[in-house]
C-alpha cells in the first residue's frame, strides 16, 4: 500500500480503498465460488468466471487503463507516448491469452478458448470497448525521449498520458540549439550554403505539428548526393517507428492502404521514385492534410479523418507526374544536391548526425515560425528552387515538354486535332505517356492561357460563319 501511495499519491488510494470488498464476496465474484481452484485465494487472470464472458474477461484481465483504441487502431502506453500497436502483434498477444485461459472442471482445467472463434470476436469486442476519441487540441505539445516540448513557449516537462501524444521523437531536445557542426557542414557541402535556411523551415515542418500543411519536399540529385543521408536524418529525428517508406503512392489512393500504411506513423517517404506516379488526387488532399476516408482490416465501415502525415520524395531525375499541373508544383518544395565527389565522402556521415539528432531538433524548431512559414508557403525567390520549378514543370509534364521543344512564337493558328497529332508523335519519338485529346486542349489552354481563341460566330453580309477555337 504504500508502494502504491508513493506512486500514485494518497488520493488515488483512497479511491481505491472506497471501493473494497471482503475478501468472500471478492473470491465468490472472481472465480464463481471454486475457492481460487488451488491458488490459495490470489487471482489466476486465465481463469475464466462463469459469472462473465470470454470477451469481457480478455478485456479486463489482457487490456488495462494503458490501452486504448483510435479509429480502430491499438495504442499502448510505453511511459513517453501512446505507441501503435500492429494488427499482427494484438492478434498475437491475444492468440497467446486464449490457448491460456480456461474454465474449472470436475476434475482438472478446460482449455476451450484457444478458437479462431474466440480469437476474433475478443479482438473485435476489445476494439470496440478500448475506443476513445482522442483531444487533438494539444497538437502544440511533441514528445522526446527526456520530456514533452510546449511548441509555443519552448518549454520542456515531463511526459503525461492524458496528453494523448501518439507518436515521439527518440532523441533528447537541446532548446536553443545552433545547427550542428556536421549537420551544417553537410548541408552546405550536398546542398548549398544558401539551402541552409530552407532545409531548416522544412526540418521545423516535419517535428512540429503546428507547422502549416500543404507542402512536402522533393530531393533530386545523383545516386550517393546527399539524398538519402537527408531522408534518414529526418526520418531518425521523427522516429523510425512514426515512419514508412514506399516506392510509389499508388497504396494511398485506397482506404485500406491508407489505414494500413498511415496509422501511428508522422513521416511518409519515397526514397527513390522513378517513371510516373499517379493516384495523385489522394496524394495532394493528404499534404493538404484535409479529411479522407481509412478503414480497418476486418471493419465493415469507414472513417473520415485528418491523417496528420508528412512527405517527402526523392529521386535521381524529374519524375513524369499525373496531372502535373494541377498541383506538384504548387507543393513540392525541390532540392537540388551539388554533384558527387567520391573524394570527399565521409563513411562515418550517418553515425555522427545520429549524435546531434538533439540539437539538430532545438535548432529546427527555435526558428522564428513566422519566417518558417514565409519560406514554407510563399512562393520562393531562390533562384536555384526556382529554376527546379521551371525544369520540373518541363521535363515533368508532357504537354509543357511538347510547348517548350516544339513550338516556336509565330502568327499562325492552329486546331486542337493537329496539335494533338503533333503531340502525340513527339510522345512516341521521346517515350512518355500521351493524355488523350481533350484533356490535352484543357491542359493546353491553361499552359498557353494567353494563346487561347475560343470558337466565335462572325457575320459576312448577310451570312453567318463560325470560327472554331483554335
Amino acid at each position: 500500500m504504500d508502494d502504491f501511495i508513493q506512486r500514485k499519491s494518497i488520493e488515488a488510494f483512497r479511491k481505491v480503498l472506497a471501493t473494497s470488498v471482503t475478501f468472500k464476496d471478492w473470491e465468490s465474484k472472481t472465480f464463481g465460488g471454486d475457492g481460487g481452484n488451488g491458488n490459495g485465494g490470489g487471482r489466476d487472470k486465465y481463469l475464466v468466471s462463469k459469472s462473465t464472458t470470454f470477451e469481457v474477461h480478455c478485456r479486463k484481465n489482457l487490456f488495462g487503463d494503458d490501452w486504448m483504441v483510435v479509429n480502430d487502431a491499438f495504442y499502448q502506453w510505453n511511459g513517453r507516448y501512446w505507441q501503435f500497436e500492429h494488427f499482427e502483434d494484438v492478434t498475437k498477444l491475444i492468440g497467446d491469452f486464449t490457448e491460456n485461459s480456461y474454465e474449472p472442471a470436475e476434475v482438472g482445467k478446460k482449455f476451450k478458448f484457444g478458437t479462431n472463434k474466440f480469437l476474433d470476436s475478443a479482438f473485435k469486442y476489445c476494439r470496440k470497448v478500448l475506443h476513445k476519441k482522442v483531444d487533438t487540441s494539444r497538437n502544440h505539445l511533441k514528445s522526446f525521449s527526456n520530456g514533452t516540448v510546449d511548441l509555443r513557449t519552448g518549454e520542456l516537462f515531463g511526459h503525461d498520458k492524458e496528453h494523448y501524444l501518439l507518436s515521439c521523437s527518440p532523441c533528447d531536445y537541446v532548446p536553443g540549439s545552433e545547427c550542428p557542426t556536421e549537420f551544417k557542414k553537410f548541408i552546405q557541402s550536398a546542398y548549398g550554403a544558401e539551402q541552409v535556411e530552407v532545409i531548416r523551415a522544412i526540418t521545423s515542418m516535419y517535428l512540429d505539428p503546428t507547422a502549416p500543411y500543404g507542402k512536402f519536399a522533393y530531393l533530386i540529385g545523383d545516386s550517393g548526393s546527399g539524398k538519402g543521408v537527408l531522408l534518414r536524418a529526418w526520418a531518425n529525428l521523427v522516429g523510425e517507428e512514426n515512419c514508412v517508406s514506399s516506392n510509389s503512392l499508388t497504396e494511398l489512393t485506397k482506404p485500406e492502404g491508407r489505414h494500413q500504411l498511415l496509422t501511428g506513423k508522422s513521416l511518409f517517404y519515397i526514397p527513390d521514385a522513378g517513371g510516373f506516379l499517379s493516384g495523385l488526387k489522394a496524394f495532394y488532399e493528404l499534404v493538404d492534410n484535409g479529411g479522407i476516408s481509412g478503414r480497418a482490416l476486418f471493419s465493415s465501415s469507414a472513417y473520415q479523418k485528418k491523417w496528420n502525415v508528412r512527405f517527402a520524395i526523392a529521386s535521381v531525375d524529374h519524375i513524369q507526374t499525373e496531372n502535373s499541373g494541377d498541383g506538384w508544383d504548387r507543393r513540392c518544395i525541390p532540392l537540388q544536391t551539388r554533384p558527387r565527389i567520391a573524394n570527399i565522402e565521409d563513411p562515418e556521415l550517418g553515425r555522427k548526425l545520429s549524435t546531434e539528432l538533439g540539437s539538430i531538433a532545438g535548432w529546427a524548431l527555435s526558428m522564428d515560425k513566422t519566417e518558417r512559414d514565409r519560406i514554407l508557403l510563399v512562393p520562393s525567390t531562390n533562384p536555384s528552387i526556382v529554376a527546379l520549378k521551371q525544369d520540373g514543370a518541363i521535363l515533368g509534364d508532357s504537354v509543357r515538354s511538347f510547348v517548350d521543344r516544339t513550338l516556336r512564337s509565330g502568327h499562325d493558328s492552329y486546331t486542337g486535332s493537329d496539335l494533338h497529332s503533333w503531340y502525340v508523335a513527339y510522345c512516341k519519338a521521346h517515350n512518355l505517356s500521351p493524355s488523350g485529346y481533350n484533356k490535352f486542349v484543357h491542359h493546353l489552354q491553361r499552359v498557353l492561357s494567353n494563346h487561347w481563341k475560343a470558337s466565335e460566330v462572325v457575320r459576312f453580309g448577310d451570312k453567318i460563319k463560325r470560327i472554331p477555337a483554335c
